[in-house]
This record gives structure tokens, C-alpha cells and sequence, in this order.
């Protein structure tokens, strides 16, 4: 079981602005055209409903907005987590249990970013998601199973409020990145959405 402290891993993300700057630069110009301004989201609202980062471009004289979800690992992993519940304290189907696949996220775009050696991966929001849903009781069969690197993890949670310090658990399925990676490549050939 890992322990997350909610405001440490919004600090580690905040201090790799450049390197995520580059990566978008360089996936999200050649369509959108440069990047002219950027900012961490730092409220909690908007970062609950998928807003880790604004992007805007120029592009043929006029200003593109897009929105970011990051997910960042410290260490690399040859998988992608899905986490279905949120926060298991809370009343189940609540939009404070529901975890962060199964919300209708605003953002464009999804990033897992691995720190340790510098791997990214920017996905379209609507097809990733497509994805999962299309794919979920293939893979959940496959974790209860534990076959081929699927598997349940669950974390520890703390954040803190203003009057007291919270602790929850969130459920995450974990999937291997060469299986999600097609499963999405499919999705985005059937759908383009």
C-alpha cells in the first residue's frame, strides 16, 4: 500500500513545469501551433474535474485553449493506473467516490509523465476514457484473475483541510502500457472522436 500526502505530489508536479512545457510543445504545436502562455490549475475544484494545466496556442492569429489532466509518477512503471474509486469514505456513486476515470473530466488531453527516466505518454481525454469503458470488464476480469501484470492497488490518502486532516483509500486497476496502448489505438481508429 503506498501513502499519498495530496499537497507533496501537487508540489512535485508544480516543480517539473519546464519539462512539461516541452513535452507539450513539441506533441501539441505542429496541430495547435506554439505555445504562448501556460499555467498549473491551483484550485481544488477545477483540479477534481480534470484541470491539472492550461495551454494556449496561436495558431493562424487567433488564440486555442486546451486543458490538461497530469498524471505523474516519480518512478517508471510499464503500466497505466485507472483509479475507479476515489475515495472509499464516502457514499458509494458519490462524485467525491467516483475516481477519476469514471468522471466526465473537462480537460482535452491526459498525461502520464515518469519522472525517472523521462517517459511520456498524451492522450485525447474522450478516447482514453472511450478506451477504458470499452475495455473495463475484460481487464477487471483479468485482475481479479492476477494475469498478465493486471492487478487491483490501493492507496493511502491524507489531505488536509481546515479543520482536520482526512484519510481515505482510493482503488486503482492497474493495466499493462503495450496492452492499453493498442486497446487506445483501436478505439481512436474506430471512433476518432
Amino acid at each position: 500500500m503506498k501513502n499519498n500526502i495530496y499537497s507533496n505530489d501537487l508540489a512535485f508536479a508544480n516543480s517539473l513545469d519546464k519539462e512539461l512545457l516541452d513535452i507539450y510543445s513539441k506533441k501539441l504545436a505542429k496541430k495547435y501551433g506554439p505555445i504562448i502562455s501556460s499555467f498549473p490549475e491551483t484550485k481544488r475544484i477545477p483540479q477534481q474535474n480534470g484541470i491539472d494545466r492550461h495551454l494556449f496556442f496561436r495558431k493562424e492569429g487567433k488564440v486555442v485553449k486546451k486543458t490538461v489532466e497530469e498524471k505523474i509518477r516519480r518512478k517508471f512503471y510499464k503500466d497505466f493506473l485507472f483509479e475507479f474509486v476515489s475515495n472509499d469514505t464516502e457514499k458509494v456513486g458519490s462524485i467525491k467516490n467516483i475516481g477519476w476515470i469514471k468522471k466526465d473530466l473537462i480537460c482535452d488531453f491526459i498525461l502520464f509523465y515518469f519522472n525517472q527516466n523521462k517517459k511520456d505518454f498524451l492522450f485525447n481525454w474522450k478516447i482514453f476514457q472511450k478506451t477504458y469503458f470499452l475495455y473495463a470488464n475484460e481487464w477487471i476480469e483479468k485482475a481479479i484473475n492476477q494475469e498478465n501484470g493486471f492487478r487491483f492497488v490501493y492507496a493511502y490518502n491524507k489531505r488536509r483541510t481546515k479543520d482536520k486532516l482526512i484519510e481515505y483509500k482510493s482503488h486503482s486497476l492497474i493495466v499493462p502500457a503495450n496492452i492499453f496502448i493498442d486497446a487506445y489505438k483501436n478505439t481512436y481508429k474506430k471512433f476518432n472522436i
